[in-house]
């Protein structure tokens, strides 16, 4: 995660969040778009300047990632004092 998570507001009033990742598919040389639903947007900002792994995600061909309400969030913390 390489910044804080912008909120939108979409069509019919449906709040998501867009933020940009670095990626293990492209060898973390190539930034990508990540759109995330309400739901994921919390978990996904405490994560800022962190690792994440990402379970049922879309990949588009444009490289952006696309997560869904099924979508799991795991945050890797780099040591003990992240976790107060």
């Amino acid at each position: 995660m390489l910044e804080p998570t912008e909120v939108r507001v979409g069509m019919e009033d449906k709040t998501y969040g867009v933020t940009h990742v670095l990626a293990k598919s492209t060898d973390y040389n190539r930034l990508h778009e990540l759109t995330m639903p309400e739901k994921l947007i919390t978990s996904i900002q405490r994560a800022t300047k962190k690792s994440i792994l990402v379970k049922g995600y879309s990949l588009k061909e444009d490289g952006n990632i696309r997560l869904s309400d099924y979508s799991t969030v795991s945050i890797q913390f780099s040591n003990m004092n992240d976790l107060i």
